[in-house]
Parts: C-alpha cells; sequence; structure tokens
C-alpha cells in the first residue's frame, strides 16, 4: 500500500485537485498501512521532496494511528517552514479530534522554534495547538 501512497503524494495533481480529491485518496491508503507501511513512510519521508512532504503532512490528519503523530512530530523540525506548518496544522486537526498528543518538552521546543519563522497563518495554527495540547 505504501507504493500506491508514494505515487498520490509523486503526482502532478493541480493544488485545486489535491485539496478536493487526491488529498483524500491518498489518506484513504493510510487507512490501510500495515506497520511496514508505517516503518517505511518513517524511514523515507526525510529522503522526498519539499512538495511530497508536505502533501504527506497534509494526509496524516485522516487516520488515528499513532505513527502518524510520530511522523507528524518529525516533520516539526523540518527546514521547510510550509512542511513545518503542514505538520503542526495536521496535529492541530489531530488534537481537535481528541487525539491524544502528549505535551513532552521536546514538542514545546519544536514549536517554540517552528513560530519563530512561521508566517501569520502559521504562527496562528502553532499558537491553537499549544492551546490544545500544552494547556491541559
Amino acid at each position: 500500500m505504501y507504493e500506491k501512497y508514494a505515487h498520490y503524494l509523486n503526482s502532478g495533481f493541480s493544488d485545486d485537485y489535491w485539496s478536493d480529491f487526491g488529498m483524500f485518496e491518498a489518506a484513504d491508503c493510510l487507512s490501510t498501512f500495515t506497520h511496514v507501511d508505517w516503518d517505511r513512510l518513517a524511514q523515507e519521508v526525510s529522503t522526498q521532496s519539499t512538495g511530497w512532504v508536505e502533501r504527506c503532512a497534509q494526509t496524516l490528519s485522516d487516520v488515528e494511528a499513532p505513527q502518524a503523530v510520530s511522523i507528524l512530530l518529525m516533520l516539526l523540525s523540518n527546514s521547510n517552514k510550509d512542511v513545518v506548518e503542514a505538520a503542526a496544522d495536521s496535529l492541530n486537526a489531530l488534537a481537535s479530534y481528541g487525539h491524544h498528543i502528549a505535551a513532552t518538552e521536546e514538542l514545546k521546543n519544536k514549536l517554540t522554534a517552528a513560530k519563530a519563522t512561521a508566517g501569520v497563518l502559521g504562527r496562528l495554527v502553532i499558537e491553537s495547538l499549544e492551546k490544545r495540547v500544552l494547556s491541559k
């Protein structure tokens, strides 16, 4: 299933098609991931293009799996602010659905660093995530 998921992320979908259809088709693949698929995604996500990684982060909010949270937490340290903001947005969505995200010191540090480089919208997303997770 990983190959099919990776194919969706690599597809040259327009941004409109991606947000209307492609993202949900890719997320459907995640719902049938095995442990092997999750391990492969965790290993390969850092070797992919920025656009691929950003799309990956966008889809991970649509699956309730601890592996998704782990990957999103890892992506908070990405050098690309769009990837970081997509990861924060997906974590925020998961938290809003009631998914537990541990309020660790590492998370606090990553969010502080992410806020320093984020744009206005990114800061709002990160602040919302901080309120959901860190204020509990």
